[in-house]
């Protein structure tokens, strides 16, 4: 029996994982914040990125494993201002409501 090996890999150069943003650094925000990396958007842009941002929502980075609700993320990116939900709601449209 012939044996197959598959990696399987994401090249996240403009994705945005760090859990103090909500949904993409913008460019404004780098600058801004005078954050110690190159100065472009790191809000997803292609499909594959807006789907990974969005699912990525759906679970708690403080305690793994554990899934988060709608309301606590929509909770938690209000922090962050009129502009980051907006960023959300946009995402919502394109992937659907959750319960």
């Amino acid at each position: 029996m012939k044996r197959v090996k598959l990696i399987v890999a994401y090249d996240g150069t403009n994705y945005c994982g760090w859990q103090i943003q909500p949904n993409g650094i913008t460019i404004e925000q780098v600058d801004r914040e005078e954050l110690p990396i190159p100065e472009r958007d790191y809000c997803p842009q292609s499909l594959e990125e807006k789907i990974i941002c969005y699912a990525d929502k759906f679970y708690s980075k403080s305690h793994l494993g554990e899934e988060v609700d709608v309301a606590k993320i929509k909770y938690n990116i209000w922090k962050y201002g009129h502009a980051a939900f907006q960023r959300w709601q946009e995402l919502v449209e394109l992937m659907g409501e959750t319960d």
